[in-house]
């Protein structure tokens, strides 16, 4: 697999980590990582595509309303590479949320996630999910 340079590197851990704050019902920090664009894209597990970095946004905090923390956190890298100025990386990840009615969801994706350097430093310009088995 390709080594990412480290500044990209830190930005995707980063931005993974900000996914795990959706799970807490804090989706501001995932939110600052998205460019402010109309080309930023999302796809769901769904299928549902978002356009636009409000439509984006918007979906996180959607996503993010009744959780309130997350365990078993697991994540597999799969791929990634570079070029000047763009990186992807894809990666198997799973995890169980709690929500605040007690219940709880044992969710497994794979997902893509697309960066590009915008001058202020490497933003997400897209994310694809799909639904997956542990």
């Amino acid at each position: 697999m390709t080594k990412l340079p480290d500044d990209i590197k830190r930005v995707i851990d980063d931005i993974i980590i900000a996914e795990t704050e959706i799970s807490r019902a804090k989706p501001e920090c995932y939110n600052s990582f998205v460019e402010d664009s109309e080309n930023v894209t999302a796809v769901s597990a769904s299928g549902r595509t978002m356009k636009g970095s409000r439509e984006v946004r918007d979906a996180s905090v959607t996503v993010s309303k009744g959780n309130k923390g997350e365990r078993e956190r697991f994540i597999e890298w799969i791929s990634c590479d570079y070029t000047e100025g763009m990186a992807y990386v894809l990666f198997k990840t799973g995890v169980t949320i709690d929500k605040e009615d007690g219940s709880s969801e044992e969710l497994c994706w794979v997902v893509t996630l697309v960066v590009k350097n915008t001058g202020n430093g490497w933003k997400l310009v897209h994310r694809h999910n799909t639904r997956s088995k542990k």
